[in-house]
Order: structure tokens, then C-alpha cells, then sequence
């Protein structure tokens, strides 16, 4: 099957190597010269620590077994109270506030969790670390180990995603378990087909629904720029999934190169380690957000690919390195016999191409994935996953 791996090098090949290249050479502009390089060189290292198995003629430790009912278990129930506190404290679900006509969808999306204040932020983080990492896993689990509450779980956490009207997050449960049900041999191409229309049926509508559909006759303004303006929802559609990835990682680096000199971050555009090191924080995502749009907004952000990112923060010897790990992380993955593991690696390939890999790991949890893959491993009813 098409691997993570292999969606991610032809994903970012196209949106960050191969584009930037044509709009180089046919604008003569630098700064899509600097993010080809970026991708090639990220890739290329990548590619290299995904053959090199350096970290696969050893185990550091034997593995420690988990039941994966108890995983699945904990794991939604503690969903379940987190959803239920968040709605109360808010106010009520967000796509059914926006129904009765209670307030500006892109408000109440934003406000959900980004705009909390105090010890209430950390709704923000374990919103990230279940939509991310927990939710998916469990899910994949409960469909592999035919659980009686698998299709309530999906259904519940369907229903979180679209309720809380990011529709990024929808992606996050069904990727992962779509690629787990074609591994299977559990679906054909008609089913995918299917769901595709009533995946971009529904992306549509929620598009109409937050206002971004536009109400110029004509579209407006260069394509791939913030300066476009979509004439209908269709439009909108095709603009944000191919041109914003490409232009936004081209207005992080000239933001880097223009308004923050050119001076790399050392790790301070993450708010983790930025506090760890004693470091001011820099918000390159609004900072970039507040370039493209001309003002600040503290419930939006311009995300980018993680190798500009890295760049930004670490200079070219942190993108190499940073890219030979995730290659190896990659590979990790591959060789797992956890078909639930391999699987979420497909989400791991989407968010690394469309955001900060520090925050990945650490604010969305993926470093559960890294130990899990050394030190744990499911066994249920007397057999382990495979």
C-alpha cells in the first residue's frame, strides 16, 4: 500500500519543492527559491534516515504489555469528561450555537478553546493531545479488536469534531482509520468513493456556514497569496488546500528574513521550550498571520510546514538533523507490527506537512507514539496486535 512515508515525500515534493520552483522561475522571487531548498534538503535527509536502521538491531528494554480495552476505556472516558466541561464552561456545542444565531462562527470556533484564559488554557493542549494522538489510537484499537462500543466511540468522537466546527480534526479520526480499513482489505475503492462525496460535501457546507465562501462575482487578487479573494465556496475550497500551504511557507520566510532579521529562534517559537530555556516567546504563527492580513488576531494562526519551522528555529544543521529523526521515526513505524501504529502514521505524515513538528511531538502528543513504539505493546485476550 501507498505508505506514510511516500504520501508525505510526494505531499511535500509537490506543495513545497516542485510549485515554488514554477512560481521561481516564473517570478523571479528568492524567497520560493529558499523554501525549494528547504524541502529538497529536508527530504533528501529524510528519505536517508528512513533507510539508515541505525536504531533496529536492539531493543533499549523489553516491552511493557497494555490491554488495550483498559487503553480505549480511559481513554474515552476521559474524552467524555473533557468534552462535556468544555461545552459547559462555553456555553453550549458551537455548530448548534450557530443555528439558534448566537454568534460569528469564526468566533466561536476561535474561542472554543483558543480564547480560555488562565488554568483553563490547558483545554487548548488536551484538546490537541486526544483530536491528535488518543482519540485516532483508539478508535484504530477498537475497530482491530471488534470492541462492542467501537462505532459509538467513532460516533462520539465524529461528533466532537464536527461540533466544535474545526474541520481539520475531522481528517484526524478518518485518515488514520481509512488507512487502517484499506490495510485490512475491509473497504473497497466504492466505499472511498462514497465517503470522499460526503467528506467534500461537508467541508463545503461548513465552509458556507463559518462565511468563507465570498460574495465577489469574480474571483480576485493573485492566487497564491492572503490577497486572494474566493467567489464562492468551491473556490474558497481549492484555494485554502492548494495554494495557502505553498504561500504561507513563503511568507514565513520572509517574515523570518524581513521583520525578524534573519536571526533563528533557538527553539523560543515553541511555547514549551521557550520556557525551558528561559527564552521570550515568539509567536512566528500570528506574527506570519498578522503579516498576511495586516492584524494581529490572538484566535488565529498561519501554520507551515514543519521543515520551515526547524529552519527558523535551528538553521540548516537542525533541519538536517531534525529530518534524518523523523525519517528513522518514519521507519520506526513501518517496521511496527502494530497495524493501529502504522496507521496513525498517515496522520503523523499529514500534520508534519502542514505544522511546527516541535508542537507535534510535545503540545499534540505524538511522543506517546516514540515510546510506545521502544518500550510498550498491546496484548488483549491472549494475543498481541498485528
Amino acid at each position: 500500500m501507498y505508505s506514510p512515508i511516500s504520501f508525505f515525500i510526494v505531499y511535500t515534493s509537490i506543495y513545497f519543492v516542485l510549485v515554488p520552483l514554477y512560481l521561481y522561475l516564473t517570478r523571479s522571487n528568492d524567497t520560493y527559491l529558499m523554501v525549494v531548498v528547504i524541502g529538497f534538503l529536508s527530504n533528501l535527509m529524510l528519505l536517508i534516515g528512513y533507510f539508515t536502521k541505525l536504531f533496529f538491531r536492539f531493543r533499549i528494554m523489553p516491552h511493557v504489555i497494555l490491554n488495550p480495552r483498559v487503553f480505549v476505556d480511559l481513554s474515552f472516558t476521559f474524552f467524555l469528561m473533557f468534552a462535556m466541561y468544555s461545552f459547559y464552561t462555553f456555553g453550549g456545542v458551537p455548530l448548534i450555537n450557530i443555528f439558534l444565531g448566537d454568534a460569528d462562527p469564526n468566533l466561536l470556533r476561535g474561542q472554543l478553546f483558543k480564547g480560555r484564559q488562565g488554568i483553563e488554557i490547558v483545554l487548548l493542549y488536551l484538546s490537541a493531545i486526544f483530536s491528535y494522538v488518543f482519540i485516532p489510537l483508539s478508535v484504530l484499537l477498537a475497530f482491530h479488536y471488534k470492541m462492542k462500543m467501537r462505532y459509538l466511540f467513532l460516533a462520539f468522537a465524529l461528533f466532537f469534531s464536527i461540533g466544535t466546527l474545526q474541520k481539520a480534526l475531522l481528517l484526524n479520526i478518518l485518515f488514520p482509520l481509512f488507512a487502517y480499513l484499506l490495510l485490512k482489505r475491509k473497504v473497497g475503492v466504492k466505499f472511498f468513493l462514497i465517503m470522499f462525496v460526503i467528506l467534500f460535501s461537508y467541508f463545503i457546507f461548513m465552509i458556507q456556514s463559518t462565511g468563507h465562501a465570498g460574495s465577489a462575482i469574480d474571483s480576485g487578487g493573485d492566487f497564491f497569496s492572503s490577497t486572494y479573494v474566493p467567489s464562492s465556496a468551491l473556490d474558497y475550497f481549492f484555494w485554502r488546500f492548494f495554494a495557502v500551504p505553498i504561500y504561507t511557507s513563503v511568507d514565513t520566510i520572509y517574515v523570518f528574513q524581513n521583520w525578524m532579521g534573519g536571526n533563528h529562534l533557538l527553539g523560543s517559537s515553541s511555547s514549551l521550550l521557550s520556557s525551558l530555556l528561559g527564552q521570550e516567546r515568539v509567536d512566528v504563527e500570528k506574527i506570519v498571520f498578522e503579516y498576511q492580513f495586516g492584524g494581529y488576531n490572538p484566535l488565529a494562526n498561519a501554520n507551515t510546514y514543519f521543515a520551515i519551522g526547524i529552519f527558523l528555529d535551528f538553521s540548516w544543521v537542525g533541519l538536517v538533523v531534525t529530518s534524518f529523526f523523523i525519517g528513522i521515526f518514519f521507519q520506526s513505524m513501518a517496521q511496527s507490527k502494530d497495524l493501529s501504529i502504522y496507521s496513525i502514521g498517515y496522520l503523523f505524515a499529514w500534520q508534519a506537512a502542514n505544522g511546527s513538528v516541535i508542537g507535534i511531538m510535545l503540545s499534540s502528543g505524538f511522543i506517546y507514539i516514540v515510546i510506545h513504539l521502544f518500550f510498550l505493546r498491546y496484548k488483549f485476550e491472549g494475543r498481541y496486535v498485528t
